[in-house]
């Protein structure tokens, strides 16, 4: 509630009058991706490849089999067409079957092959011609698979147009404590807003002619948090 969701809104809008203008992934975990492995990896890829949740396994397939062919070399393609459908959920394809069953028996390896494949998948998007943007919203949230694919992505693209935009609340330093700081992290803290700003918020809502002592204890109750306040003035209206 502290505006994180407003803040990348906002750089993500900035973003879009560059040029050339970066081409964003946007991601978002939840409370069940931390239980499912890969889950918000998952989400950042049919970003990329832009499909939606919703898509059907086999037009995941067609997609992947689509963005392999335009982006690979023949030499990688087989193993990546594998392994990114087998992050995203899409149908396998047959010639895979074998790789994949192997890969399956084993839950060490399939993480490293997926975990690789996602790696590649992030890879063939930093093509030069415009920077690759990926967008996270709710870090705290992510599962730790995801988050060890994300650290070695940013170590293999070091020296290419990529950039992690990671919004979290305060405890995901507990979570992940020295999360990616190898890589030279940049860290932004959002504070409360200020008095005046809330008091100004407050007499937009309700009006210039609120008594002073109703804004005071709007502003007090919500304690600096923007998502408080905004509640707390759609119960006052």
């Amino acid at each position: 509630g502290v505006g994180k969701s407003r803040l990348l809104a906002e750089l993500l809008a900035r973003f879009a009058d560059e040029e050339p203008a970066p081409r964003v992934c946007s991601a978002r975990a939840d409370g069940f991706a931390r239980r499912s492995p890969f889950g918000l990896a998952a989400d950042a890829a049919r970003s990329l490849l832009g499909v939606s949740g919703r898509a059907s396994p086999s037009d995941l397939r067609a997609r992947v089999d689509a963005w392999s062919s335009e982006r690979l070399g023949e030499d990688r393609r087989e193993v990546a067409r594998a392994f990114v459908g087998e992050l995203v959920g899409a149908a396998p394809p047959a010639e895979a079957e074998v790789l994949l069953r192997s890969a399956r028996a084993d839950p060490v390896r399939l993480g490293d092959r997926v975990r690789a494949s996602f790696v590649t998948l992030l890879e063939s998007f930093c093509d030069g011609e415009r920077p690759l943007v990926l967008a996270l919203e709710d870090l705290h949230w992510a599962d730790p698979a995801s988050i060890r694919g994300i650290d070695e992505a940013l170590g293999a693209l070091a020296q290419r147009p990529f950039l992690v935009l990671a919004l979290a609340r305060p405890e995901l330093r507990d979570l992940f404590p020295g999360l990616w700081q190898h890589h030279g992290t940049f860290e932004l803290h959002l504070t409360p807003l200020g008095k005046r700003a809330c008091e100004r918020i407050v007499r937009g809502a309700l009006g210039r002619a609120t008594p002073p002592e109703r804004v005071e204890r709007l502003v007090e109750r919500s304690g600096g948090n923007a998502l408080f306040l905004e509640e707390l003035l759609a119960s006052a209206l």
